[in-house]
């Protein structure tokens, strides 16, 4: 995520990352975005105040979800080695939901 986010910041044009910024497989998992505040204000935002921590758990666990929580792919789509998903799956306490 952190490489993702490096390159993007660089790709960007201003002080802003879009959505168009992102790598094709994380525009079209079609996430919410930090401060994607489409329909409220920024105050009534959830991605306003968010610590990088929160955003990155909350996007590893909604791709997850999206892709049935193949670990591969999600990795994959987020921009991290399988060992990366893992151990950041660990630091959140994120484990797959049975079915």
């Amino acid at each position: 995520m952190e490489h993702v986010l490096e390159r993007a910041s660089i790709l960007c044009n201003g002080s802003r990352i879009e959505r168009k910024d992102l790598p094709v497989q994380i525009r079209e998992a079609n996430l919410p975005t930090v401060g994607d505040t489409r329909g409220t204000s920024h105050e009534e935002s959830p991605w306003v105040s968010r610590s990088v921590e929160s955003f990155e758990k909350e996007l590893i666990e909604q791709t997850l979800q999206k892709l049935d929580w193949n670990r591969t792919r999600t990795a994959e789509t987020l921009g991290f080695t399988r060992r990366t998903l893992f151990n950041k799956m660990k630091k959140y306490n994120i484990t797959p939901i049975p079915k």
